[in-house]
């Protein structure tokens, strides 16, 4: 995700520092151009999204960040819930179960591929005013994939 926000940060010219950059800040001196009047919106809201502390996907960051600073134990069975689990900061072991930890995955996975998406959707849409000087005027109607059904997504 912190790859999609360097390769945004650079699409829209900013002059952030890239060891600064990541997935929550590439939009830094422009953010409320991006939120309202651009086709990388759907990354904006996304990136909200997984604010750590009030987020709805914060236990994904969280438990990333503990993956890769601390110490997490996977076990068959575990009766805390993740919330709860994370909900201590000061820890250096965290416990979750296995079921949690392969639910946990596969929503990274999906916000992965829908964070793909947007951005390929918003490049493309970009190429073609800037190719072939469509007017970025007028009225964006963004296409949510997310309420389609198909056999990968669930």
């Amino acid at each position: 995700m912190d790859k999609i926000g360097l390769f945004c940060c650079k699409f829209h010219q900013q002059e952030i520092p890239t060891y600064k950059i990541d997935f929550q800040r590439w939009y830094k001196e422009i953010e409320l151009d991006v939120a309202l009047g651009s086709p990388f919106n759907a990354l904006y809201w996304l990136s909200r999204d997984l604010d750590g502390k009030t987020g709805d996907f914060k236990n994904i960051r969280l438990l990333r960040n503990c993956m890769e600073h601390r110490y997490i134990r996977v076990l068959d069975y575990y009766d805390k819930s993740l919330d709860e689990e994370l909900a201590d900061t000061n820890k250096y072991e965290y416990k979750i179960s296995y079921s949690n930890l392969k639910k946990i995955t596969y929503d990274t996975i999906r916000l992965v591929r829908n964070a793909i998406i947007y951005m390929a959707s918003g490049f493309n849409v970009e190429y073609n005013r800037v190719y072939y000087g469509e007017k970025s005027e007028g009225v964006f109607l963004p296409l949510y994939l997310s309420i389609y059904e198909d056999e990968w997504k669930n």
